[in-house]
């Protein structure tokens, strides 16, 4: 690469430590590059606790035969780290601990993160720094303890190391959570990352905490709705099945203090999803909720999806609730003049905000319970310019519906087999984790869900939790096409006969039947027809939703003058 570099663009040069992480790299493909990345943050742990100044003084195959055990005996992650390191690897360890030296271990491991981040972006949803900034500015540095109980690399705890006291954080990911255990021990002086899936294991049951900052993942099918149906941290309301997100919320609420904060980052439809009206309500009625505010679509994610934070409290025993709360605009305003305002709102609720604006609860409290901060931000009222821009939203829908709408093709005349007979031939594989079992897709995947007339079928593009609920279909040919196969999965004229167990009838997927696999073209030819009608599906939905929340803002406006 260095060759190349000098031979064709003279003026650019790698770092050292863009060299290092090339050779760290090289020591494993992409499924173990997380498990690559933390056994050289163990390294570095050992190099910050003063031990290489010994170890250096070793010849490198004494070298490579040491550092195992000298790393077991000093750090937490050491898990992590290989029993015995392969032949060569002294000059690497040398490289490391010399440039630590130079920048520091965290810094250092900050930047290998970083560069993880960026190979591994289609993988999961990574939180931008400015956001996690941002969160730990309106988290304010009053909170002794702070948990993140999705906590992924642990960024959002990273950003508030410098003002809180102790750090908990939790992340079903093992990988992930790995990563996020070295990142803290190498910041923070008092840190505790478990790994496992907050809503169904918590780590830190009873605990209460100053503060809670959460990014959760979104839009999850399978969080746990019926398994979790009784749970005591619903204090608002069963989370319906497809708001995860208000489980999450819920879960903050549980674990702080009252008086504590709960700062989470929301999909945009979560403020006016009728689904989840009631929660809402319970919200704002019971003084929990405190303020939303619109993100840019760049400070809100890596993907450059919009979303909100939405900033709770947990109510005090005894006290009134809050007669208002604060809506605010990332996108108008300075963050940092958003954090000041907001504590600044905390501590004066009846004061008129430096930036943002405050909404009377009665106000929120109507048919739809709309927490959409445009609609309150909006100069000489929002409600016109929500309508504007739900009908331009409206139009991009149907603009895509008719570009999705796909040429139908004649039907496919082919001899029929089961999932399960394709199972046994060794071309796919059915997997079905067991009740306390949780497995991950990979992209390419099919994963499968009980419905009433037919099957719930997506073909994934990234790593998504299978629970016991689900059946995880796994394609091992390269000659088969995923979404040929969802497709027939989909259609309601694939009979699914379900079998008797202790807890009801439950499909078998093993018995769905689909074609017997044509040529791989004709195969994609129809994937692609059977991709484009899920994708319409979904618009058609997307439309009709805000269809009819356009319908309730504008008869609201026309009637508006009409009110007693």
């Amino acid at each position: 690469m260095e060759a190349w570099l000098q031979a064709n663009k003279p003026g650019l040069s790698l770092s050292a430590e863009g060299k290092l992480w090339h050779a760290i790299k090289a020591l494993g493909d992409d499924l173990r590059l997380a498990q690559v990345l933390c056994a050289t943050g163990a390294f570095l742990a050992v190099v910050r606790q003063g031990a290489w100044q010994r170890l250096a003084k070793l010849d490198d195959e004494k070298l490579e035969a040491t550092v195992p055990a000298e790393v077991r005996k000093a750090c937490q992650s050491a898990a992590v780290f290989p029993s015995k390191l392969p032949p060569g690897t002294g000059p690497l360890l040398r490289d490391l601990a010399s440039l630590a030296g130079e920048l520091g271990e965290a810094q250092l491991f900050e930047y290998f993160t970083t560069r993880f981040l960026e190979a591994q972006h289609r993988s999961f949803a990574a939180t931008p720094p400015p956001l996690a900034k941002f969160v730990a500015d309106l988290v304010g540095e009053r909170p002794r303890t702070l948990l993140d109980p999705a906590c992924g690399t642990g960024t959002l705890l990273l950003a508030a190391s410098d003002q809180h006291r102790r750090l908990l954080g939790q992340e079903r990911d093992t990988d992930l959570a790995q990563v996020a255990a070295i990142r803290l021990a190498l910041s923070a002086e008092q840190a505790v990352v478990v790994g496992g899936d907050s809503l169904h294991a918590d780590g830190f049951g009873g605990e209460l905490v100053d503060a809670v900052v959460c990014h959760p993942p979104f839009n999850e099918r399978d969080w746990g709705h019926e398994e979790l149906a009784a749970d005591p941290r619903w204090e608002y309301g069963l989370p319906p099945r497809m708001e995860s997100e208000l489980a999450w919320v819920q879960h903050g609420l549980a674990h702080v203090k009252p008086g504590g904060i709960v700062v989470t980052l929301m999909p945009v439809t979560a403020a006016n999803r009728r689904s989840g009206r009631r929660i809402r309500a319970n919200l704002v009625r019971k003084g929990a909720l405190r303020g939303v505010v619109d993100l840019p679509p760049s400070m809100a994610s890596t993907a450059g999806i919009p979303a909100h934070l939405w900033l709770l409290t947990r109510p005090v025993p005894g006290s009134p609730p809050p007669a208002t709360v604060w809506f605010a605009s990332a996108v108008k305003d300075r963050p940092a003049e958003l954090a000041s305002a907001w504590v600044a709102y905390l501590r004066e609720p009846t004061a008129e905000p430096s930036s943002g604006r405050t909404v009377a609860t009665i106000d929120l409290l109507d048919e739809d319970v709309d927490l959409t901060p445009d609609r309150y931000l909006a100069e000489g009222g929002g409600d016109q310019v929500t309508v504007q821009s739900l009908t331009d939203e409206i139009n991009d829908l149907l603009g895509r519906v008719r570009r999705l709408l796909p040429a139908q093709p004649e039907p496919l005349a082919v001899s029929l087999t089961t999932a399960g007979e394709l199972a046994q031939a060794g071309i796919l594989e059915i997997i079905r984790p067991g009740r306390e079992e949780q497995a991950w897709s990979e992209a390419g995947d099919i994963v499968v869900t009980p419905g009433t007339d037919r099957l719930d079928v997506e073909v994934t593009r990234r790593p998504t939790l299978v629970t016991a609920r689900n059946h995880l279909i796994r394609i091992h040919r390269r000659d088969v096409d995923p979404e040929f196969i969802a497709g027939f999965l989909r259609s309601a004229h694939n009979p699914v006969p379900s079998s008797g167990t202790s807890s009801g009838m439950r499909r078998d997927v093993r018995k769905a039947v689909v074609p017997r696999l044509p040529a791989i073209e004709t195969q994609r030819a129809y994937g692609e027809v059977f991709r484009r009608l899920e994708e319409l599906r979904v618009v058609l939905n997307e439309a009709a939703a805000k269809g009819e929340r356009l319908t309730r803002l504008v008869l609201d406006e026309i009637t508006r003058d009409a009110r007693p």
